[in-house]
Order: structure tokens, then C-alpha cells, then sequence
């Protein structure tokens, strides 16, 4: 079973990996350009407003604090 094993592995050509394809490079007016350039800015616009969002809420305790404490008359 070995000896079979052995043959199989002899007679079996080794495949080379294949190369890798060059990247295609994005003209500047392309469609494709200006697709990524669009998607990039509405996801970079997004970002911004889920902070703003996080910002608003982590502050908005800070804010009621005073509005629910009674003056003391001394």
C-alpha cells in the first residue's frame, strides 16, 4: 500500500500556484472612481453623525441634572 502511495505521489505532476493578476488601476474620471469616491464620502458623512448621535446622548444626563434639583433656602 505504501509502494502505491508512493507512486501516486511520484507520478502526479506538481501544480504551480498561479500568479497573482495585477490590481486594475482606477482612472480618475471613471465611473468606478467616482463611484468609490461617493460611497466613501456618504460613509464618512454617516460616521460623523453616529458620533454627533453618541455625543448627544453620553451628554444628555449632564443636561437634566440641574433642571430636576430643588434650591435649598438656607
Amino acid at each position: 500500500m505504501i509502494d502505491t502511495l508512493r507512486a501516486i505521489a511520484s507520478a502526479s505532476p506538481q501544480a504551480a500556484p498561479p500568479e497573482p493578476q495585477p490590481a486594475t488601476p482606477l482612472e480618475a474620471d471613471s465611473l468606478g472612481a467616482q463611484l468609490l469616491l461617493t460611497v466613501s464620502e456618504q460613509v464618512g458623512e454617516l460616521s460623523h453623525q453616529i458620533a454627533d448621535v453618541a455625543r448627544t446622548l453620553t451628554r444628555f444626563p449632564a443636561f437634566t441634572t440641574g433642571s430636576y434639583e430643588r434650591p435649598t433656602i438656607p
